[in-house]
């Protein structure tokens, strides 16, 4: 992907659960046994960052269960973390260091976080662009009932961030 316009070096990466799956993804192989896959997440570059980097602005959007927890890791190595979503409750959530999902230790990760400044979260996409470097989405892809994806979504995430 190329950086948007007027957003030089601002890099996007979009996350799914295609690591693990069967190699197709589809809800429709879900009843054959899972294999591993080396196949990136569609959409997707790998992007390693070292324990040890310097910290890096980011935005995450979608603050379900990748988006809310990968927030809380990034932020606790140090991070700088804006998290996105279109529901006011999440936001509300993630602002007072609660978790919108249910997952062990992600309160303690959050609360942490936006205590020492390094976690906010908004529903506006344009104020967290301009304040990260690298923008990862984190939206659902739910399978259609053919067992294709549906990435609605992540095209309009894509679209906002692009």
């Amino acid at each position: 992907w190329p950086a948007p316009v007027g957003y030089p070096g601002h890099f996007i990466m979009a996350l799914q659960g295609a690591v693990g799956t069967t190699p197709k993804g589809h809800a429709a192989d879900a009843h054959l046994p899972r294999q591993p896959t080396t196949d990136p997440p569609i959409m997707a570059e790998r992007i390693s960052v070292p324990l040890d980097a310097a910290p890096i602005p980011l935005s995450i959007f979608g603050l379900g269960y990748v988006g809310s927890v990968s927030a809380g890791c990034f932020a606790s190595r140090g991070h700088g973390v804006v998290g996105v979503d279109p529901q006011q409750i999440k936001v509300d959530l993630i602002n007072e260091g609660k978790a919108p999902i249910v997952e062990e230790g992600l309160d303690g990760l959050l609360r942490d976080a936006v205590a020492c400044g390094r976690l906010r979260a908004t529903t506006d996409h344009l104020d967290a662009i301009a304040n990260s470097d690298l923008s990862m989405v984190c939206v659902g892809t739910p399978s259609r009932e053919n067992g294709s994806l549906n990435i609605d979504n992540l095209v309009q995430v894509c679209r906002q961030i692009g």
